[in-house]
């Protein structure tokens, strides 16, 4: 991930408001037994959104992380809507077998539904804003104080197939997070924030398909 300078991000707080309250930070453990984080994001009473690099390091001989435990709306050492495991972690073959970044999406299905409290994200896939629309993300990078939510906003610079980029500023730890904007008659996520290119960053498109997949894996 990168930042397109200058540095535009700013601290949510609090996160018991909507749509920081949806935003999650999760731990889990990789195949080598550490411990990470990443962002998501709840798009149901009982799922999380998230990339596909942060459930599995992919490919045909990558592993699945475990472990998961998902705070919504975590904020520093405060957890307001508590914690939940995970029933359920789910990618796709693009990821988990040839590593595409186009494919780099990933749910959690939850033990849990705290989304009642906390609500959800609509997920845009019919009419994804173009070039020059307004989109934002939040998540917890790796280069603020710990477990603290980040607001950035920006434009969509391009898009493509199955990826749409923008200008948003992230750094690692915001994997996963909602990109989104204003639309159906909430916030609409339109892609999951994935990468960084240097001069602008990447999230995977929320195309149909992967829409009809989120859908399965809340099931």
């Amino acid at each position: 991930a990168s930042i397109i300078a200058p540095d535009e991000r700013t601290q949510v707080t609090p996160t018991t408001v909507y749509p920081a309250r949806a935003n999650v930070y999760f731990t889990y453990t990789k195949p080598n037994g550490a411990t990470s984080w990443c962002t998501g994001w709840l798009y149901a009473a009982n799922a999380v959104a998230t990339a596909g690099h942060c459930v599995h390091s992919g490919g045909a001989s990558g592993a699945w992380n475990t472990n998961f435990t998902v705070y919504p709306g975590r904020n520093g050492a405060t957890s307001p809507y508590g914690s939940c495991g995970t029933s359920g972690v789910f990618s796709v073959t693009g990821w988990t077998q040839s590593a595409s970044v186009e494919y780099d999406y990933a749910a959690l299905k939850l033990n849990c539904t705290v989304g009642t409290t906390t609500g959800w994200y609509g997920m845009n896939w019919a009419s994804t804003p173009g070039a020059g629309s307004a989109v934002s993300s939040a998540g917890y990078p790796q280069d603020k104080p710990s477990a603290t939510q980040w607001l950035t906003s920006s434009a969509v610079s391009a898009l493509y197939t199955r990826q749409v980029a923008y200008h948003l500023d992230t750094v690692g730890g915001q994997s996963g997070s909602a990109v989104y904007h204003v639309g159906c008659t909430t916030y609409c996520a339109i892609a999951v924030h994935a990468y960084g290119y240097g001069d602008h960053n990447r999230g995977t498109r929320i195309t149909e398909p992967a829409f009809a997949n989120f859908h399965n894996w809340k099931l």
